[in-house]
């Protein structure tokens, strides 16, 4: 027999607002006789990339194609982060034909993360078929690399996310911005979700250029306990192999001298 109050006494918070209803949290709750709890519908994301360029997975691949693989990544990053997220179909260049999808697949979607044609070449159609239907553009590029020409917008309280096409860039942007948005919709901490560590350069770091950057990278404890970071060799925005070793980003600042293996950095876990 134990005293009563002994776990947690009457009026104390047991679970604060927005933290992840875990098997433990859920236990906690059954513990106080609470047999409902009010919680946050799961954002529901659409993912979705475009292109003439870009074949499906499976599909015979023309020579002037490539398969796509980011709106795989980019949905189930946001499915780790808590969202429902569904791919939906391949965009082809067809300002039109992408302008009815969108309008389809917002109808079961708080948000519609679009991969490709965010730039401003010949051929990009995704951004122009988000303003035909009436969305106001809150911004058209970033000052980051990779991903500068990241897009954001609003139709009818419906938030499109315009990602780059480049694999590296577009997984990237979505760590930096689709993560908080993910975690805001679920009532969360988005300060946790954008939280960076420091960590011990395990080799050396070049000069950055004028925009922040965001170096894949993995991570490993050394014999001292140190947290180290080794940002990978190449840096090609088009790459996706890189990502299988990749843990974290580190964080570079405009115009950042070059580092020495040893000094530390901010990084982003992935």
């Amino acid at each position: 027999v134990r005293p009563r109050g002994i776990d947690f006494a009457a009026g104390s918070t047991l679970l604060p607002s927005g933290m992840a209803l875990t098997a433990s949290a859920i236990a906690a709750a059954a513990a106080a006789g609470l047999a409902k709890l009010n919680g946050a519908r799961q954002p529901r994301l659409a993912s979705l990339a475009g292109g003439d360029d870009i074949a499906a997975p499976g599909a015979q691949a023309e020579p002037s194609q490539i398969f796509d693989c980011v709106s795989y990544g980019v949905a189930g990053f946001a499915q780790g982060w808590g969202a429902a997220a569904q791919r939906g179909p391949l965009l082809r260049d067809d300002a039109a034909a992408i302008a009815r999808v969108l309008t389809e697949v917002a109808v079961g979607a708080d948000m519609t993360i679009v991969i490709g044609g965010a730039s401003v070449g010949d051929h990009d159609y995704t951004r122009r078929a988000a303003q035909a239907l009436g969305a106001e553009i809150l911004f058209d590029k970033i000052a980051v690399r990779p991903g500068k020409p990241t897009w954001l917008a609003v139709r009818d309280h419906h938030v499109i996310l315009g990602l780059p096409g480049n694999p590296a860039s577009a997984l990237v942007c979505a760590r930096l911005l689709l993560r908080p948005f993910v975690a805001a919709m679920l009532g969360g901490d988005v300060t946790a979700a954008t939280a960076t560590r420091r960590a011990r350069l395990a080799a050396p770091l070049a000069a950055n250029g004028p925009r922040e950057s965001y170096l894949r990278a993995s991570t490993h404890i050394d014999a001292a306990g140190q947290l180290c970071v080794t940002p990978a060799a190449d840096q090609d925005s088009s790459l996706i192999s890189v990502f299988v070793g990749a843990d974290a980003l580190v964080a570079c600042a405009p115009e950042q001298a070059a580092m020495n293996a040893g000094e530390t950095v901010d990084i982003l876990p992935l």
